[in-house]
């Protein structure tokens, strides 16, 4: 048998230079795209997110994550595993589907990859068996060169920008020198720790619910300033609190590190797979930027009067690490998620005094599947600014918008989805006679996605692509909205807006989609040539509003002054 593991940064091309029994991709692409492969190569090609187990998955990461605790702890408290574990989280969990494709192969079988990649050299780690790279050293740097330069005609500016400063400034060792330290503010302050504008849009809208308290919203990095806030939020920038790291601290830390990693992969498969691939060493090398992240917001927290913290996305080191510092020092801590789900919570652990959540379906999905205790919970409601109310009735509804996702990022072959997608829905569009619009993730890039338009419906013009917030009359132009599983889809029903989820690219593990359907918050099409019925499906099924009640500005102000929250308030 020859198995060729065809890397995700390789194209089509390149499975015609050989015959293979099997091709496993390590990315994710639509089935059109694997009988296309099949077709071009004869050889059985599927992705290697086919040997997923869905939550399985996450619950197993979360015994992963245990098994490091407690021991690169710091003076002041912080479990470093902790603090960084999800960093590497994605990838762990991709040597488990590695274990589950080796545990398959026959004996004597011959492992190609298109190009050096962890998940080839992690089958040829568990079954003893010779790894051949096809790709040349010249191919590997031209490889270089095109990566670079794709970056540079996708990316918007201040994409760019923000990845250039991440990669060759992330201790903010430059960026520290062109910022400036905010005047220590006159009165007591809640913190809002942000590295995203989603998490600083939802910070900002639970600053609304409390407009006699001061906020201090303080970016991480420039992705996550807002051109406007409320007036009572003050926004500054993080850069300017950073210094340089301890280095007799750090290389005691990563002394300890070093002797975690090597009890752990002695005794745990997965992190022996992850050792030999050096994939544990770069978690170790992650050790001098958390500690960086850590001391500016230590700086922060001696120079301003922090009272509280509200923390919307505690997964991101940029903001995690701040709300376990307020919680070492006895303030109030309050953490939520910008988005209508978080499978994440599944497997890290929560360090805030309470833990918000918006709705119905996000309380049971926290319960039913990520297994926290009620207990830990506030059912506090909404904090969104969508109305309530019913859309205008004469309001010129004549668009159709898909909601985008950031695909790259989350494992799949951007183009391969839109190649698939757009067509589709640019003929869904003609037979409802509505104009297309395509809204996009921050994490997207418009240049990127027009130049995909232009290769897959050549001639057509018309197709709004749309970056930033949404405005109210975009909203009460929309006659209803495709989505895979974004949030937005609870935007969408709480504005009786029609929403269909295309459950074909929903991702393997985190049953967003499911508990969508289950709550009501879009219908859910299994195939792509199901978008075709939705005409007929508008017919029979209006919009399901779906209301949350508002969070309360007082239970809000009760939670940040750590008074006592009556029972009723802690449940559906």
């Amino acid at each position: 048998m020859k198995l060729l593991i065809f890397d995700s940064a390789d194209d089509l091309p390149f499975l015609g230079a050989a015959s293979w029994d099997m091709v496993i991709d390590c990315a994710r692409a639509p089935a059109s795209t694997y009988e296309y492969w099949r077709r071009r190569t004869g050889a059985n090609c599927r992705s290697i997110f086919d040997f997923a187990h869905g939550f399985e998955d996450l619950r197993a990461s979360r015994e992963l994550l245990h098994q490091g605790l407690n021991v690169v702890v710091d003076d002041g408290g912080i479990d470093w595993w902790d603090a960084l574990f999800l960093s590497i989280e994605s990838d762990l969990r991709q040597l488990m589907l590695a274990r589950r494709l080796s545990q398959q192969l026959p004996a004597g079988c011959e492992l190609y990859a298109s190009r050096g990649n962890p998940l080839a050299s992690a089958l040829s780690h568990a079954n003893g068996i010779r790894l051949h790279i096809l790709q040349s050293r010249f191919h590997s740097a031209w490889h270089r060169v095109s990566r670079y330069k794709h970056a540079l005609l996708s990316l918007e500016h201040h994409q760019l920008a923000q990845a250039v400063k991440d990669k060759f400034d992330p201790q903010h060792s430059v960026r520290r020198y062109f910022g400036h330290r905010h005047e220590p503010l006159g009165e007591a302050v809640v913190l809002l720790p942000s590295a995203y504008v989603n998490v600083s849009r939802t910070a900002v809208a639970i600053a609304a619910r409390v407009p006699e308290r001061k906020l201090l919203l303080v970016c991480a990095r420039d992705t996550a300033r807002l051109p406007v806030v409320p007036r009572n939020v003050t926004q500054i920038s993080l850069d300017a609190y950073f210094q340089d790291v301890n280095h007799t601290e750090c290389s005691h830390l990563q002394s300890s590190f070093a002797g975690l990693i090597r009890r752990l992969a002695n005794s745990v498969p997965e992190f022996s797979m992850a050792l030999s691939l050096g994939l544990l060493d770069r978690l170790h090398s992650l050790l001098p930027w958390g500690l960086a992240i850590r001391d500016s917001w230590k700086n922060l927290f001696d120079t301003q009067p922090i009272s509280a913290v509200v923390c919307a996305d505690d997964s991101n080191p940029y903001s995690r690490l701040p709300l376990i510092l307020a919680k070492q020092r006895g303030l109030p801590t309050i953490a939520c998620h910008h988005g209508a789900f978080d499978f994440r919570m599944a497997i890290k652990q929560v360090h805030s005094d309470f833990y918000l959540t918006k709705t119905e379906m996000e309380q049971d999905y926290l319960l039913e599947k990520c297994g926290l205790h009620e207990k830990n919970l506030i059912f506090a409601g909404s904090v969104s600014n969508s109305p309530n109310e019913e859309r205008r009735i004469h309001a010129k509804h004549d668009k159709l918008v898909f909601f985008s996702e950031p695909f790259a990022a989350i494992g799949w072959r951007e183009k391969e989805v839109f190649r698939d997608l757009i067509p589709r829905l640019w003929s869904l569009a003609q037979s409802t006679q509505l104009k297309l619009a395509i809204k996009l993730h921050p994490f997207e890039s418009a240049r990127s996605t027009r130049r995909m338009l232009r290769e897959f419906l050549p001639g057509v013009r018309g197709i709004d692509v749309i970056s930033g917030t949404m405005s109210g009359d975009l909203w009460e132009s929309l006659q209803f909205a495709v989505t895979v599983q974004s949030s937005i889809a609870l935007e969408c029903a709480s504005r009786a807006i029609p929403v269909f989820l295309c459950g074909w690219l929903a991702d393997p593990y985190s049953e967003y989609a499911s508990q969508f359907v289950k709550f009501g918050v879009g219908q859910r099409l299994d195939t792509p040539d199901a978008l075709a019925n939705i005409p007929q499906l508008l017919h029979t099924q209006r919009g399901a509003r779906v209301d949350a009640p508002r969070l309360d500005g007082a239970l809000l102000e009760r939670l940040l002054s750590r008074q006592s929250v009556f029972q009723e308030s802690l449940s559906t």
